[in-house]
């Protein structure tokens, strides 16, 4: 890319973000923590959809992050810092009884035909604490919830689903889908309280739950690994939580969670 084509570049991006071309740099690596460059590029092509001028590729702006183009940008300020996702191949997680495998779930549950089928998980904090958070997410909305616990094991997560999930409509909860964590031991509880299964990945395949998976990666932005989980309020996961739903997400048209969740209700 010549200069000429980056200054053009450049302005381009100052006008997108509605921003000074002189702290253009600046505002782009702020994007990066809120995942907002995707979205932004793509609700450009809505409302300028005759105006190729007034749009410009998110991949193009990659682009010119890896070639080093922007002031104090590098793709360490990418979410996933430019590397590859590796998944751990070992565990030291036993069997839990009576669980039921993902594989005898109904079709419906795959295609994510209906709101309420949640993926269940915890994120886990600075090792030398025990405080954590159960992470929820829908699989057709994607709306994602977060609850603090005081420690990882099964009545804490229990209570953690109950006490929140008072607050989520009636019907809205048709099942849950775990990985085979401990936390998840009480699941016949979960079933007899909200009168839905629950259901259980493959060992080591963290893939069958993708939405919690890259939901807990979303909330890692806001607090990422090593954080003290005892000095994080639940008043700051919601906040968290409510700007991942208010996203217009390319999987849902460009539609935010909350807008897909509050319309099913």
């Amino acid at each position: 890319m010549n200069d000429k084509d980056l200054q053009l570049t450049q302005d381009l991006i100052a006008k997108l973000f509605d921003k000074d071309q002189s702290g253009i740099s600046r505002h782009i690596k702020n994007i990066f923590e809120t995942r907002e460059l995707d979205e932004k590029s793509n609700m450009q092509k809505m409302h300028f959809p005759k105006d190729k001028k007034m749009r410009i590729s998110f991949k193009t702006i990659y682009i010119m992050i890896y070639n080093g183009d922007f002031e104090n940008i590098t793709k360490k300020n990418l979410r996933r810092k430019g590397k590859k996702v590796y998944y751990r191949q070992t565990s030291k997680r036993g069997k839990i009884p009576n669980a039921i495998p993902m594989s005898k779930r109904p079709k419906s549950i795959d295609k994510r035909k209906h709101v309420g089928d949640w993926e269940i998980d915890t994120v886990k904090g600075k090792q030398s604490t025990k405080a954590c958070v159960a992470s929820f997410a829908d699989r057709k909305s994607r709306l994602y919830v977060a609850v603090k616990m005081n420690d990882g094991k099964a009545n804490s997560f229990l209570a953690a689903a109950k006490g929140r999930f008072k607050e989520i409509a009636k019907g809205k909860i048709r099942s849950f889908n775990a990985d085979n964590g401990s936390e998840f031991s009480k699941h016949e509880e979960l079933t007899k309280t909200f009168k839905a299964k629950v259901y259980f990945a493959r060992p080591h395949a963290p893939w069958d739950k993708p939405t919690n998976e890259n939901h807990n990666g979303l909330l890692r932005e806001f607090f990422p690994k090593k954080t003290d989980f005892t000095e994080v309020t639940q008043k700051e996961l919601d906040e968290a939580c409510e700007l991942i739903n208010n996203r217009p997400r390319k999987c849902l048209k460009w539609k935010t969670a909350r807008e897909i969740f509050n319309k099913a209700i």
